[in-house]
């Protein structure tokens, strides 16, 4: 089994990710990648240079996105939260869709962000696969809270998993990411593995990577800092951690 990664950002995720597409697709082939996809959020500004480069270091690139998600009512709401998803496309027609989704979700659904609702899934969702999200997803939140929920239920993460089965059908996965030192993702990973069993849905392994080398981890945290307006670094490094 060999590992790809299918949950990745570069510098065109504003204020979160760092390094160039260039950096990205040398680093996953240096250490013996055959394929890699990026997954920028709400824009797909880096897949030209996805293609280009990764055309240059023999490896297969795959177009995804990472979507701002919520309900229709919500931007007349105080509660703005956004969901997090992750959709990479399968097929031509799938890329099609997610250029439409994209482009709808900058038109139709900007507010915050470009935000993408569960309609939209459910009419442009053919040819692409998605995955559950990062810890910030609705299925992750549904279960253990969070984006504005102070407790999570299992009931509603079931239903959730359910909607997703009924839009994407074998093209929906539960997505878990290694974060050792986060007890969130213990929870998850956890449940996510006898989801699995019993609802019949794939696990899918992602890093959900921001940089291309361990040690710029340190940058992430200065353009979060600079993304939520906190002067002091050391300040926005305790709050991500």
């Amino acid at each position: 089994m060999k590992y790809v990664s299918l949950h990745h950002h570069s510098t065109f995720s504003y204020q979160d990710g760092y390094g160039p597409v260039k950096d990205h697709v040398q680093r996953v082939a240096e250490i013996g990648m055959d394929a890699m996809a990026l997954t920028e959020h709400g824009n797909v500004t880096s897949h030209v240079s996805l293609e280009k480069e990764a055309r240059d270091a023999g490896i297969k690139p795959i177009f995804g996105l990472e979507a701002y998600c919520a309900p229709e009512n919500m931007r007349d709401t105080a509660n703005r939260r956004k969901w997090h998803l992750t959709l990479l496309a399968e097929t031509q027609e799938g890329y099609r869709n997610l250029m439409r989704l994209v482009s709808k979700s900058w038109k139709d659904g900007f507010y915050q962000w470009p935000t993408i609702h569960g309609s939209w899934l459910r009419e442009y969702g053919e040819g692409i696969i998605a995955l559950s999200g990062c810890l910030d997803s609705k299925l992750a939140c549904d279960l253990l809270g969070g984006k504005g929920r102070e407790f999570g239920r299992e009931e509603d993460a079931i239903r959730t998993i359910h909607s997703f089965k009924r839009i994407f059908g074998d093209r929906f996965y539960l997505e878990v990411q290694q974060f050792p030192e986060l007890k969130r993702a213990h929870q998850v990973n956890e449940w996510y593995e006898q989801a699995s069993k019993r609802f019949g849905v794939p696990l899918v392994a992602t890093s959900d990577c921001h940089y291309p080398l361990p040690d710029d981890n340190k940058m992430q945290v200065v353009l979060h800092a600079a993304g939520r307006g906190i002067g002091n670094v050391d300040t926005a490094e305790s709050q991500w951690e």
